[in-house]
């Protein structure tokens, strides 16, 4: 399958340059800068990524820190939800949208099989935002390009950015951890770069990240 670079970039031992095509083996995933043709270089597959409905997003990372970073702060108001890989399965109330950098989970795994199961799903499935191509999903779901080793949280917040959250508040993504610490500076860069866009991120508890 052709793939589209989106920016300047060295693969291998070739150069590409922005518009330039690479032969991508079908089933695995983008390399980094490459988009399928006939996209913005962010939503690459799937389902147009939804349009807001509030202006705040809450994006709830999967560490053990996340029920006391909740715990610790006030979040008012009327705001949408996505959790980042088991995430809602500490959560336990509604997700408007639910993030993995490897979407194979939600099939492998049987995260969605799980979620139906539990009692708090409100008989609705949240929209995936994955950012490799799987098989087992048809719809609902969008796949964005992760340009930046991150992680699933950099791809959480990146797509709250897209869809023009103007407000993205993080808690549970512990990035000054042992396990954490090297997505400490993808998640510092991202947020400045949507801070530019008009969107900010706010970090919940004082143990996230510095942005």
């Amino acid at each position: 399958m052709k793939a589209v670079c989106v920016t300047d970039c060295q693969r291998g031992r070739r150069f590409y340059k922005k518009g330039e095509h690479a032969e991508v083996v079908e089933g695995q995933p983008l390399p980094a800068h490459f988009a399928w043709p006939g996209t913005n270089g962010f939503t690459l597959e799937g389902d147009p990524m939804p349009t807001p409905k509030h202006e705040r997003i809450l994006v709830l990372g999967d560490s053990p820190a996340l029920l006391s970073d909740l715990a610790a702060h006030d979040l008012r108001g009327e705001c949408s939800v996505m959790a980042v890989n088991r995430a809602p399965f500490r959560w336990q109330r509604r997700v408007d949208f639910w993030a993995s950098l490897h979407g194979s989970h939600f099939i492998e795994s049987q995260w969605l099989d799980i979620w139906m199961r539990c009692p708090w799903h409100e008989d609705a499935t949240p929209h995936i935002i994955t950012g490799r191509r799987f098989v087992g999903l048809t719809r609902g779901y969008s796949l964005v390009h992760c340009d930046m080793p991150g992680g699933s949280a950099y791809l959480a917040i990146k797509a709250a950015g897209e869809m023009g959250y103007k407000q993205i508040f993080v808690a549970g993504v512990d990035a000054k951890s042992p396990g954490y610490a090297h997505f400490a500076q993808p998640l510092r860069h991202l947020a400045a770069s949507l801070r530019k866009s008009g969107s900010t991120v706010v970090a919940v508890s004082g143990a996230l990240m510095e942005v």
